[in-house]
């Protein structure tokens, strides 16, 4: 696992409160902190000299942004990279080393936005990291409190990331299962996923732990459940019927529509 925090940045103000989540995160973990902004190629032919005012520029933007970061975040360890090409591949290359890779979600300015359009649900899909998807309009609210979205079947990463960040924000965390087939009784996996919540909060005494179990539609329940919330983290496969492949409509309806940073795991 790398020794840093990579986050996409295109100098847009929708873009750095994911910034500001990477460079908190990175903090927290004891982690460097890189920041990667990634200007497309120029159209035609570019000559040498255009694409160095690119990259000139692209340095400038970085530079800016990592001072800004410094001011609240004094001695965070800051890489900087400007790197020409598309956005997403780009992201997915820096995924491969990274301990996290962070993403504007795109929904108060798409055109600007580094994960815009199809670029977060195509990263959610692909990275080998865990990925956060921060909206434009993201900031410290109220009570802290953390959802976690489960199936039970590829749930132990997803909760052991939810349980990190809820004891490391003393916040409380709220485990939600919810199944939307046709059974009016919950899942056979209740169970198991009940002994998974047990064992991985007796490691952790003190936490303020609760659950929910709905029967509904899955993104419909989480997005509820989120609502105010400082992180809604899923899985980024599900199996079996319920709450729905987190990789499919599920995940792509959280991703674009919650109001809070959305951490996928795979």
């Amino acid at each position: 696992m790398s020794d840093c925090v990579v986050v996409g940045y295109d100098g847009s103000p929708g873009t750095a409160p994911a910034v500001r989540w990477a460079a908190c995160e990175a903090q927290r973990r004891g982690l460097g902190l890189r920041i990667v902004h990634a200007p497309p190629w120029p159209a035609g032919h570019a000559v040498l000299r255009e694409l160095g005012e690119i990259r000139e520029h692209a340095e400038e933007v970085l530079l800016a942004a990592s001072e800004r970061i410094l001011f609240d975040h004094t001695g965070l360890p800051i890489e900087l990279a400007a790197v020409i090409g598309d956005p997403v591949p780009v992201l997915l290359r820096e995924a491969t080393t990274a301990a996290g890779l962070v993403v504007g979600s795109g929904r108060a300015d798409p055109g600007e936005d580094l994960a815009a359009g199809s670029g977060k649900f195509h990263l959610a899909a692909h990275v080998p990291c865990p990925l956060v998807v921060v909206p434009p309009d993201w900031g410290p609210r109220g009570v802290p409190r953390i959802v976690l979205g489960i199936d039970g079947t590829a749930s132990v990463a997803p909760t052991r990331y939810a349980l990190d960040h809820a004891v490391a924000a003393g916040a409380r965390l709220v485990a939600v299962l919810t199944w939307q087939d046709q059974r009016a009784d919950p899942p056979d996996e209740l169970p198991e996923i009940a002994e998974l919540l047990a064992k991985q909060a007796a490691e952790h005494p003190g936490l303020d732990l609760s659950d929910r179990i709905v029967h509904g539609p899955a993104a419909n329940v989480l997005l509820d459940a989120a609502r105010s919330a400082q992180l809604l983290v899923v899985g980024a496969r599900g199996n079996g019927s319920f709450p729905g492949s987190f990789l499919g409509s599920v995940t792509h309806a959280v991703l674009q529509h919650a109001t809070c940073p959305v951490a996928v795991i795979p």
